[in-house]
């Protein structure tokens, strides 16, 4: 595939930019006391090694309502493909545009998308597609001849993908060649298509000065894309777009640098713009304004990372440690039945509140649950784990139980469930039970997840236990169960044994 290049216009961007297998069962009375304030521990990063899948690590979770009802797509890969016609797509937050690390596909017409922070490309396949309110950091490629709406864009890089081109072996003769030009009495010239063809002027500069005749005929063969793109000037290597409706002509050049970003089967050329006066900034905090009509479907986009400490999809393991001094600020006193250290008692609130419906429908179907272990601070598994190697030799124990700062107990999200007939310890021999088959069966209703499932042991570096369940959340717990994953190969972070 042949790609040709050539840099459109350049715009400087506004920069707005654990495990447990331990069980406990003395209740020492230590009361929960937070280490640092909540100023002090936000925001945290998990501390990993920097993995080549960054795009997987962020988790977009639309909610997209219809007149009729609505439905919750979690979307979780390389790429963000809006694909609802007629859909605006927008922040759940009002208050604040929503980041994305992925690249965005637009492939539905009449697609609005608003309010967002591209840290990747945008490339957009459909028609009549109206961009409000972004900040891309990448580069927009635009397929030729589509209808675009910008208002308030700042980017640096924009390019338009047409078709290949056949390559010259493939042409029999000019005629076969010309024969793919515009039919009798269709513009053939810049000048001719600025006059019928309804452009508002041509465009000048480096777009037409095509160095062959082939060159200049397959300029004129390509349709214009109209492009509501006037180019505003705020400083001198600055460039914002506002909303004022422009054509421009799309002509092609006979040099070309593969760029491998771009869509197989299309090359990016570049649009030649006139620059105006800039007045301000796009304002990327004001909260969205309504766009189409009342009754169009709208799409609520929340984003969330692996990489942050304070979100419920954070992952932890051998590999992605949490530091000593970090705790959540939301912990909460679990109000199920407990078994364990008092200490230990603690969840994060949505977690907590979660665990509180799933046991309550566990009653309901006649089945007796026991949490056993929640919220587990740095220095409470240091503990718990000098416990397993005194015992049965590190090695042994890094099986069985982890390390301090990469136990996910320590996030507050995960808890350790037994029964009554078990004694409230943690065997594996609970998976076989009535109580472990219902959990498993039913956990991801209410958010969460089997944490290290059987014969996954390479994959997450601990053994089977069907006592340990993380909360992430209904929409992706749903997700990772339907799929049959564990979390590091659900956001693509398995890379090694960990075992």
């Amino acid at each position: 595939m042949n790609i040709k290049t050539g840099m459109a216009f350049i715009l400087s961007t506004f920069l707005l930019l654990g495990n447990s297998a331990a069980f406990c069962t003395a209740a020492d009375g230590v009361p929960v006391q937070k280490s640092a304030s909540a100023s002090e521990n936000k925001p945290v990063t998990v501390i990993t090694a920097v993995s080549d899948n960054t795009a997987y690590q962020q988790t977009i979770i639309a909610e997209i309502v219809r007149e009729k009802g609505s439905e919750t797509k979690v979307i979780n890969g390389q790429m963000l493909v809006l694909d609802e016609e007629g859909c605006i797509y927008g922040p759940a937050d009002e208050t604040a545009p929503l980041e994305v690390i992925k690249d965005i596909e637009i492939t539905a017409d009449n697609v609005v998308l608003e309010d967002v922070i591209i840290n990747g490309n945008l490339f957009i396949y459909a028609d009549n597609v109206v961009l409000n309110r972004l900040i891309i950091k990448g580069t927009m490629y635009i397929s030729q001849g589509k209808a675009l709406k910008l208002d308030q864009i700042t980017l640096e890089n924009i390019k338009v993908m047409v078709p290949d081109e056949p390559e010259p072996a493939q042409l029999q003769d000019e005629r076969d060649w010309l024969d793919t030009l515009p039919e009798e009495g269709e513009p053939s010239d810049p000048a001719a298509l600025s006059a019928e063809g309804g452009l508002s002027e041509p465009v000048t500069g480096a777009a037409y000065e095509a160095d062959t005749y082939v060159a200049q005929e397959q300029a004129a063969a390509y349709p214009h894309a109209a492009i509501d793109t006037p180019i505003i000037l705020d400083a001198p290597t600055q460039r914002h777009i506002t909303a004022e409706t422009t054509q421009y002509q799309i002509a092609s050049s006979t040099q070309s640098t593969p760029d491998p970003q771009t869509a197989p089967g299309r090359q990016a050329v570049p649009v030649s713009v006139q620059p105006q006066d800039l007045s301000q900034a796009p304002d990327t905090t004001k909260a969205p304004q309504p766009s189409g009509k009342s009754n169009a479907i709208r799409a609520y986009l929340r984003a969330a990372s692996v990489n942050d400490a304070d979100s419920l999809i954070v992952v932890v393991n051998k590999k992605r440690s949490l530091p000593a001094s970090w705790k959540p600020d939301d912990l909460v006193k679990l109000q199920v039945p407990y078994r364990g250290r008092a200490e230990a008692r603690y969840l994060r609130k949505e977690a907590a509140d979660a665990l509180t419906e799933l046991f309550a429908a566990a009653k309901n179907e006649g089945i007796e649950l026991y949490a056993v272990s929640g919220y587990r601070s740095y220095n409470l598994q240091n503990t718990v784990f000098n416990k397993y190697s005194n015992m049965m030799g590190v090695i042994s124990a890094q099986r069985v139980s982890a390390r301090p700062g990469q136990s996910e107990h320590q996030t507050g999200l995960a808890v350790d469930i037994s029964t009554r007939a078990m004694s409230y310890n943690l065997y594996e021999a609970f998976g076989r039970t009535r109580e472990g088959i219902w959990l498993e069966e039913n956990a991801a209703t209410y958010g969460f997840v089997l944490r290290y499932p059987k014969g996954s042991e390479a994959v997450t570096g601990y053994s089977y236990e069907p006592w340990h369940f993380r909360y992430v959340g209904e929409e992706i717990a749903a997700d990772v169960a339907d799929k049959g994953l564990t979390l590091e190969e659900y956001f693509s972070l398995f890379e090694d044994e960990l075992s």
